[in-house]
């Protein structure tokens, strides 16, 4: 099967003002048919004509809502899979270690409160959407420091698609082979140097991410050849 990269697509535009959709067109590529890739990424950009620039600003936020309420379809793409995990930690315990402490957590209701060794404090993580998820906001940002170092694990094993297994929380080969994953993440750490890429807002977990920190570094060398 072919893969596709492509940077720059007017696409989005045209089927705002012809009244199609983005899923299935007449025109020169809709997600059907990038569906039907080994791997794709699309980049849909906002092109204005000449006769929308007196209200470039507004024109590009009716855009920017068109193409919100295109990919609606999939608002709720993680869901079946927080509720598998919701489900089977409402019965099991959940163990994972990371910089901040070793957790035991259990779901409660529309919570999962932990507990970190040594430390008696009852820390709750509310039950997130797929918005969530995709976004790390809401349930996965809020209360206090500790619970967000829970919050960053939990993002990234979902995005990764690791989510019920934690034995392959830290096993960068396990990661984006489950059926429900960010692919958009998983597409640029296959094709990325060395693995790494910022896919998502909490990429950083276990070392993923493009991130180079040198605390006592001299000087920034850069070699850039084509």
């Amino acid at each position: 099967m072919k893969k596709l990269f492509d940077c720059h697509c007017d696409t989005l535009t045209k089927v705002m003002e012809c009244e199609q959709n983005l899923i299935e067109n007449n025109m020169q590529i809709d997600i059907a048919r990038l569906s039907e890739f080994e791997s794709a990424t699309e980049i849909f950009a906002i092109w204005l004509d000449d006769k929308y620039l007196t209200e470039a600003y507004k024109n590009t936020n009716r855009a920017i809502d068109f193409f919100k309420s295109q990919i609606e379809k999939y608002g709720n793409y993680f869901d079946n899979y927080i509720n598998e995990f919701w489900n089977k930690y409402s019965r099991e315990t959940l163990q994972f270690s990371t910089e901040a402490g070793n957790f035991t957590g259990r779901v409660v209701g529309n919570q999962m409160q932990f507990t970190k060794a040594n430390d008696s404090t009852v820390y709750t993580i509310d039950k997130p959407t797929t918005q969530d998820v995709l976004e790390g906001k809401g349930a996965f940002d809020k209360g206090n420091g500790t619970e967000k170092a829970i919050e960053a694990q939990l993002c990234a094993a979902f995005n990764r698609g690791v989510a019920t297994e934690p034995d392959k929380y830290y096993k960068p080969s396990e990661y984006y082979k489950n059926s429900v994953n960010n692919f958009y993440a998983g597409f640029f750490h296959r094709h990325s140097v060395l693995g790494f890429a910022y896919g998502f807002c909490y990429d950083d977990v276990n070392d993923q991410s493009t991130l180079l920190q040198y605390d006592k570094a001299d000087a920034l060398v850069i070699d850039l050849k084509w």
